[in-house]
């Protein structure tokens, strides 16, 4: 049989070490490192014409490190066949939800899919990051929010949207949370964009009670 070149070797190595600093920056919980690793492992080819689960990774990776443009691109830049997987098309549908920011479609997308073994701690920490990104919007765009809006929002129980006021430092009147802006997060005013997609979901709660 043929005996590997030297470039094919040395390629080979390349690519086992590309793809360990994949394991170790989601082992460390560094995500936007270790999609940049996946785009490595991406640049050389040969893995990446190969791995439906780099791309999943990278993808994934990038949207808990909340870069959103950049998880779409790496969807446009997948090989097609992949796109056709059921975990690439459920993982599509999450990255639509949260680049429209539709936070009711995101916990329906992403609870209404049996995930595999690679991406369910990924999409544990998404949605970690996505309750935090919703608390932050909540606490700079919201001085009193009802409870009932604020567990829909996290799609939680009325129990857990309590340890979230309390966590948060807020108060809590009857069915009203008083939100406390943090300090640390006084002069990081949200984009206008943000505000509005974030009010227009809550009037929708209101106005469908």
């Amino acid at each position: 049989s043929r005996q590997a070149t030297k470039s094919e070797r040395e390629g080979g190595g390349k690519r086992v070490v590309a793809m360990d600093e994949v394991r170790r920056r989601l082992a460390a919980g560094q995500y936007a490192q270790a999609a940049r690793a996946c785009e490595d492992v991406e640049i050389d080819g040969a893995e990446a014409s190969q791995n439906e689960a780099l791309w999943e990774v990278q993808i994934a990776c990038k949207l808990i490190a909340g870069d959103t443009d950049g998880a779409r691109f790496s969807w446009k830049r997948m090989p097609d066949r992949f796109r056709q997987g059921p975990q690439v098309q459920a993982l599509g549908k999450v990255l639509e939800t949260l680049w429209r920011r539709d936070f009711a479609a995101f916990h329906r997308e992403k609870g209404g899919h049996p995930w595999c073994q690679t991406l369910q701690p990924l999409m544990a920490a998404l949605s970690q990051e996505v309750h935090a990104q919703i608390e932050a919007e909540i606490q700079q765009a919201y001085s009193t929010i009802a409870l009932q809006d604020l567990c829909a929002l996290l799609a939680v129980s009325r129990e857990e949207g309590i340890q979230v006021v309390e966590r948060n430092g807020w108060t809590l009147d009857g069915d009203f949370a008083h939100v406390v802006e943090a300090p640390a997060q006084a002069e990081a005013a949200l984009p206008e964009n943000a505000i509005h997609s974030l009010t227009k979901y809550v009037v929708h709660l209101d106005s469908s009670k």
